[in-house]
């Protein structure tokens, strides 16, 4: 008896019924007028890490499919991730998208929450350029503080509880 194979993220793009999955994603898009991105380099890179090399802090190729068949339909992508390099790298690939915008992911974020005591020293990494707010990037580089978005949930679930307006 043969094991059968591992589960492969995002596999719903290359089966079968992907025209269906296709539309069920337009469905859900139309419900919402925003699809909120969170994407946690450690989570993405270990759940696809099995075969398919995606190193911390990339978007995968599926992930990016995905996001670019969203915002093809119109879906505005809101990105809020980690503040620290990888988190930096992931918004840039995402925030290349048509639509999609920061979403409390920019220096006077950050330095709220730096000047609140949070975060831990940034310790590896090299600092990629932030075009959506240059000024994040010098932030980011003068503090070295490292803040997982875990630390900032409140803020964002509020966002949730209303009309979203990043």
């Amino acid at each position: 008896m043969t094991a059968a194979p591992p589960p492969q993220p995002f596999a719903h793009l290359s089966a079968p019924k992907a025209k269906l999955y296709g539309q069920v994603l337009g469905v859900f898009a139309q419900a919402r007028e925003r699809f909120i991105v969170h994407l946690r380099p450690e989570d993405v890179a270990g759940e696809l890490r099995q075969g398919a090399g995606v190193a911390a802090g990339t978007v995968s190729l599926a992930a990016r499919t995905l996001l670019g068949r969203l915002a093809a339909r119109g879906t505005r992508l809101a990105y809020h991730g980690d503040f620290d390099w990888g988190g930096v790298r992931i918004a840039a690939d995402v925030l290349n998208l048509p639509g999609a915008v920061p979403w409390r992911y920019d220096h006077c974020a950050y330095l709220a929450t730096v000047r609140g005591g949070l975060g831990t020293p940034l310790t590896t990494g090299s600092p990629p350029p932030t075009p959506w707010d240059p000024p994040l990037r010098d932030a980011i580089e003068r503090h070295g503080i490292r803040v997982e978005e875990e630390l900032l949930l409140d803020e964002p679930l509020s966002d949730l509880q209303g009309d979203l307006r990043p």
